[in-house]
């Protein structure tokens, strides 16, 4: 049976998670309506399973900038209290894959500390993203808090608006039963 919601943290990825912003950019104008769609649908669908924060190694004005200009139906949506930014954080850091992925995993773990000050209401955790440092992100936790329980699901890198679409319908209908699963998984 699955953890209340109060319970469960739901962690996303921005780019190439929930729009796209990668090498394959290019959206049609009539995609965008139907991206929104996507991820309204997700989103709720994702909001019902648990809290739902976005952790990002963009800035947190570019993610909110962004979304306002071309997702209405989900910028309505959207508590922009639970936007995360890793590079606003750590941007003293010169950029590289590596210096990311670290900021990726710093910044989890900062956002369940200031979510879950008691570690054991936290009884799950749920990773999406399109990055390995994303997927790392939620398993390095696996051995620093206890009894809870983690579950790593990676999207497709770069991909196109179809793409993105199709991976969000996908999780809208399996991610009940991905939440309600009651052991460790990585997708």
């Amino acid at each position: 049976m699955a953890s209340p919601p109060r319970e469960n943290l739901v962690v996303l990825d921005f780019d190439d998670t929930m729009v796209v912003t990668g090498a394959r950019r290019t959206v049609l104008y009539d995609q965008w309506g139907e991206l929104d769609r996507t991820l309204v649908k997700l989103y709720r669908t994702l909001q019902n399973l648990g809290t739902c924060v976005v952790i990002t190694n963009a800035s947190r004005d570019w993610v909110t900038t962004y979304v306002r200009t071309r997702l209405p139906r989900f910028n309505a949506l959207m508590c922009k209290d639970h936007i995360y930014s890793a590079r606003d954080v750590y941007s003293h850091d010169r950029i590289s894959d590596r210096v990311q992925e670290r900021w990726k995993v710093e910044m989890v773990r900062l956002v369940i500390k200031m979510l879950y000050p008691d570690l054991r209401l936290l009884k799950q955790v749920v990773g999406i993203g399109d990055k390995s440092w994303d997927r790392q992100a939620i398993l390095t936790l696996y051995d620093v808090i206890p009894d809870t329980i983690f579950k790593s699901i990676k999207l497709m890198e770069m991909p196109r608006a179809e793409d993105l679409m199709g991976q969000h319908i996908f999780l809208t209908e399996r991610m009940p039963g991905i939440s309600g699963a009651p052991y460790h998984c990585d997708y």
